[in-house]
């Protein structure tokens, strides 16, 4: 293994990858991967300037020196990063074409126009809700996320913008996230893993829990509630298609509990629930450590860093986690392939699920086009993930993005972070 003090070797050559010219390089793969433009589109796989690369070395990873809109000028940690605008960016026009989504909200006045518009934007991270919502609202922050304990205040019943709000001359878009928010399993733990007996366990405990409860008291009831790790707007999603173990119901968990001969929760050791300190994940998993108890179930809470955590299922350490995993690119296959077996840990499969049918599924699906017959597919995974209960109560939730009276052309994303460069502000008086 190469050490980290090594040189890189920049002129290697690597198989099935070949420069056809100063802009252009030729990828040649092993086998079909449709998604292969969705991973090339990703940060992961951007283009870096050589000499940079060189020159910083191991701190090039904090230089973010690339081809984009905009060139970081100053990033002081915990406080601000300022980006200015590139003068040597490409030559691109603003959309001219759009959704009937983006027209109704005025979005195509600037079309044809040379982006990026602003000379520069500064990020400000806050690691309390609170003061960045007060900044927003005394005007120094010209957008924001509305914390979950605003949402009341700022949105209708219907998450509409309250007209106090937009009397004030404020703007709000209301974006749908590809979330998979869950309760997950190491199924190789001897009582909630392995065979039958651990199976029934899990169907109990999703039989146990109540996210309408937690969608109520953690995020206002704007999560959609599904089952399965195919979150809405996906291909293979089935709205209106509820699992058999989707809780409560605590007549049915009390008797799989039962079955897996531990009537009353009697006899089954305390569950451990590792999950991140951080938001309201404590409190959460203080809600579904009630839930459970109802059937017999003990749980012990025991809360991390997200750094330990993700050591914690790295070396199978932990028995039942509560993470969400987002959309890395628009496709059903990229929260399918948590599930699939030769990804288990180290690799993105933290649940060490090793279903046979469903790994043959998935080997047929990674190769295929966007079809109706993988669709179908689709759902038969779905379908023997709800079955096997690896994880549970699937949530998916939905950011709140407002913006003062001076931004323009605003259409936030969270699978791409390009929509800045579209971005207008009137000048401050």
């Amino acid at each position: 293994m190469r050490s980290r003090s090594a040189a890189f070797d920049w002129d290697a050559t690597i198989e099935g990858l070949k420069v056809t010219g100063s802009h252009a390089f030729e990828i040649k793969l092993a086998r079909p991967f449709p998604q292969l433009l969705f991973i090339l589109a990703m940060g992961y796989t951007a283009v870096v300037p050589r000499e940079c690369a060189e020159h910083y070395k191991n701190d090039f990873g904090n230089r973010a020196i690339g081809t984009g809109p905009f060139k970081l000028r100053e990033w002081v940690r915990g406080s601000h990063l300022i980006y200015d605008k590139n003068p040597h960016y490409r030559d691109e026009r603003y959309p001219s074409e759009a959704t009937d989504e983006f027209k109704a909200r005025g979005l195509l006045k600037p079309a044809g126009k040379r982006i990026p518009f602003l000379d520069g934007i500064v990020f400000i991270p806050y690691e309390q809700d609170q003061p960045r919502w007060l900044k927003f609202r005394v005007g120094d922050l010209d957008m924001a996320q509305v914390p979950a304990e605003f949402h009341d205040a700022v949105y209708t019943k219907q998450s509409k913008l309250r007209q106090s709000f937009q009397d004030d001359g404020v703007s709000y878009y209301n974006l749908p996230l590809l979330d998979f928010i869950y309760r997950g399993f190491n199924v190789e733990h001897p009582v909630t893993g392995r065979g039958e007996r651990g199976k029934k366990v899990r169907q109990a405990i999703s039989l146990a829990m109540d996210t309408a409860e937690i969608s109520d008291a953690f995020y206002n009831n704007t999560v959609i509630r599904y089952d399965g790790p195919i979150p809405p707007g996906l291909a293979g999603y089935e709205p209106g298609v509820t699992s058999p173990y989707r809780g409560p119901d605590l007549k049915k968990a009390k008797q799989l509990l039962k079955e897996a001969g531990y009537p009353n929760g009697k006899g089954l050791p305390t569950i451990e629930y590792h999950v991140n300190r951080g938001s309201s994940t404590v409190e959460q998993a203080e809600m579904v450590t009630r839930q459970l108890k109802r059937i017999g179930i003990q749980v012990d809470v025991q809360a991390t860093s997200f750094p330990e955590l993700q050591d914690k299922m790295k070396n199978k350490k932990a028995q039942m986690f509560s993470l969400a995993w987002g959309a890395d690119y628009p496709d059903a296959e990229n929260f399918l392939q948590l599930f699939y077996g030769p990804n288990k840990t180290p690799g993105s499969n933290k649940f060490n699920y090793d279903n046979p049918e469903y790994n043959r599924l998935y080997q047929q699906i990674r190769t295929m086009p966007p079809s109706d017959e993988r669709t179908a597919i689709y759902k038969k995974m779905r379908a023997i993930l709800i079955e096997d209960s690896v994880a549970l109560g699937s949530m998916a939730r939905t950011r709140f993005y407002v913006w003062n009276k001076r931004v323009k052309h605003a259409m936030p994303s969270e699978t791409g972070q390009n929509w800045y460069k579209y971005l207008d502000v009137e000048p401050r008086e």
